[in-house]
Formats: structure tokens, sequence, C-alpha cells
């Protein structure tokens, strides 16, 4: 890829994952000691998800019009100043608010993170290397977010809380400074004009564009909603330990082993989906894969059994993410991928922002064994998905 492209993009969206993941071993158990509701720390931990359904398609509208550089910078300062809130949370009053007020301005600017650096690697590839540039994008925000839930288990579990959202804002800092001196702003062939009203219309315009967008509101209500938000309770209430007996620092760390799965995953499935004929193949495994994995932790009693667990769905959904975005390159016109990636975005945040709502509460109240039983069961809906893109893709002969 050219102008460092295929490096710079990369780094900025791993520093992102990093401040996104510090967050989420702490939250919960936070959360708690500040006496809120399970109800409102699922909210809270939504907010950022929620917040971007109402700024993706503004921002893929954005993105086609002008290019994305100047959204990623932007992006990474405002997800450094929604960590600032984190902070100001741990000394002043109605803590719980002041949480969802970073959250919300955290939700902005990862809105504009997450979209510039897709439609990037969607915009800069062809359908012979399209896989391997989208694995890029994606496994270094599978490898950035594990890097923060261990910094951010760690950090808080040997020194505070405010330690760990500090090197969240520094992270996003980095990122956004790296962008501004060392990548290059890319212009891409055809520049649509800025039409709201047709960035609102365009996932009702296109359904195949919104069915590779519900795969993604599977995984992420499933995946980065219900396991992320939940697991630090599900470990604490069976008193797992690794190294340490902080359930913050043990969720963290196996939250870690399937992000990584995820990431690896992700490079192998990328190459591959570039020499199959129809990438869709690769999904209906991966989404059975995901199944058992979520059988296994919803009877695991020692760490090592979710690790096991949590690997095998971090690497199934690897494949699964590679699978859908290259997927949706491929069925999309240049000048529209911004827009397609904001319908992506949308419904994965909307799985993303349920998630943690019905997950923590369906959790304590009927126990995390049958929530992960029944969230697995749901997943397997991704494989009529995969089935309906796999006859797509036949059609187009992609």
């Amino acid at each position: 890829m050219k102008n460092g492209i295929g490096f710079i993009i990369p780094l900025s969206v791993f520093l992102g994952g990093i401040g996104g993941g510090i967050v989420f071993p702490i939250l919960p158990v936070l959360g708690l000691k500040l006496s809120l509701s399970a109800f409102f720390i699922g909210v809270i931990i939504s907010a950022n998800k929620f917040t971007r359904i109402f700024f993706n398609q503004f921002v893929g509208a954005t993105i086609d019009a002008f290019g994305g550089k100047k959204p990623l910078i932007i992006g990474l300062l405002i997800e450094a100043f929604g960590s600032i809130f984190y902070i100001l949370a741990l000394h002043l009053p109605l803590a719980g608010y002041v949480l969802l007020i970073g959250r919300i301005v955290w939700g902005v600017g990862s809105a504009l993170v997450f979209i510039s650096a897709n439609t990037l690697a969607l915009n800069l590839s062809v359908r012979s290397n399209r896989g391997k540039y989208t694995a890029k994008v994606r496994i270094a925000l599978s490898l950035g977010v594990p890097a923060g839930l261990v910094l951010g288990g760690l950090l808080s579990t040997l020194f505070k809380d405010a330690i760990a959202f500090l090197s969240s804002i520094l992270a996003s800092i980095l990122g956004a400074t790296l962008v501004f001196f060392f990548l290059k702003d890319t212009r891409i062939e055809f520049r649509n004009a800025l039409k709201l009203k047709e960035s609102l219309t365009f996932m009702f315009k296109n359904p195949y564009v919104s069915i590779v967008g519900l795969g993604n509101f599977i995984t992420f209500f499933s995946l980065q909603g219900i396991v992320m938000a939940t697991l630090v309770l599900f470990v604490k209430q069976r008193g797992m330990e690794f190294i340490y007996s902080d359930a913050r620092f043990v969720s963290g760390v196996v939250m870690a082993f399937m992000m990584f799965s995820g990431g690896v995953a992700g490079i192998i499935a990328g190459r591959i989906v570039d020499k199959i004929k129809y990438r869709s193949t690769i999904g209906f495994p991966a989404v059975l894969v995901v199944f058992f994995g979520f059988s296994l932790l919803a009877f695991s009693n020692s760490t090592l059994e979710v690790v096991t667990a949590l690997i095998m769905m971090g690497s199934a959904i690897g494949v699964n993410n590679v699978s859908l975005l290259s997927i949706l390159g491929d069925i999309t016109q240049l000048k529209n991928r911004g827009k397609a990636v904001g319908v992506y975005q949308i419904l994965g945040d909307v799985g993303g922002s349920l998630g943690p709502i019905f997950g923590i509460q369906l959790g304590l109240s009927i126990g995390f064994d049958k929530m992960y039983l029944l969230t697995g069961i749901l997943f397997l809906l991704n494989l009529a998905v995969f089935f309906k893109l796999n006859r797509l893709e036949k059609r187009l002969n992609c």
C-alpha cells in the first residue's frame, strides 16, 4: 500500500484500541464500587456505541466527500478528550454521569477512527489484496484492545484507576501525532458530494450491505457486547486467578487472549479470502467454532478453560470479520464505501450497545452459564448471513 498506509493506519488504530481496551476491566468493577445499578453500568459501557449509531452515517458520508486523514486525526484526539472524564469521575460527585459523558464523547471519536481506517483500507485495495489489507486494520484493533485490556487491568491493580485512564489518553494522542506527521493525505479517484439525506437512506436502498452489517450486529452483540462487559463479573463470581486474584486483571488477561487470537487468525484469513473464489465460504466453520466456544465458556470452572473458550471465539471472529469486510468492499462502489462502512458500523454498534445492557442484567439474574449458552445459540444466526452472502457471490461471480 502506498504512502505508508499499510503501516501508519494500522498503528494508529492499534493505539486507539489500547485506549478503548483499558477501560473494560475497570468500568464494571468501578461502577459496583460507586454503588451504580447493573443496568446503569451497562448503559455507561454501551454509551460510546449508542453515540456512534447517530454519527456513523454522517462520518461515512464525510469521508466519501473529503477523504479520511483529517477525520482519523480528529477522532483520535476526541477519544483522548473523552478519557479525561474517566479521571474526573474519580473525584467528582455524580460520578456515574461523568463516566457516561466520557463514554459519549469517546463514541464520537471512535466513530471517526473506525470508519476512516476501514474505508481507507477498502478504497486503497483491489479484489486480489482486499482481504490482506482489510485484515491489517482489523488485526491492529484486535491487538490494540487486548494490549489495553492487559494494561488497564495491570495498572489498575498495581497502581490506581487514574493511571490506567491516563495511559488511555496518551495512547490516543500518540496515534493522532503519528497520523498527522507520517500519513500522506490519500486521494481517491472519485469524491462523492456530501449528501446527508442520501447517506441516511443508503442502508435501506442497499439490502446486501445491510446483510453484511447484520453479521456485524450479531458479532458485536455477542462478543464486544456481552462477553467483554460481563467477563470480569463472571471471573469474580467463580473466584478465578491468574498470577493475581484481582478479577480486573484476570479478565483483562483472558480477554487479551481472545483478541490476540483474533488478530492472528485474521492475518491468516486475510490471505485465504484473497485466494478462494467465494469469500463467504470461510465464514460457515467460523460460526460453528464461536458456538462451541460459548458452550465451553458457559461450563468453565478454571482460568484455563476460559482462556481456551475465548481463544476459540477470538480466532473464529477474526476470520468472520475479515470475510465480512472484504465482501463489503467487493459489492460496494468506490464512491459509496464510506457510507457502506457506516452501515456496517451502525449495526455493529447497535449490537454492541444492547449486549452490555442485557448481558449484565441477565447474567446476574439467570446465571452467566445460561446467558452464555443463549448467546452462543443466537450467534448461529450468522450461518444465515453467510448463506445469503454466498448466494450473492455466486450470482455476481465475485
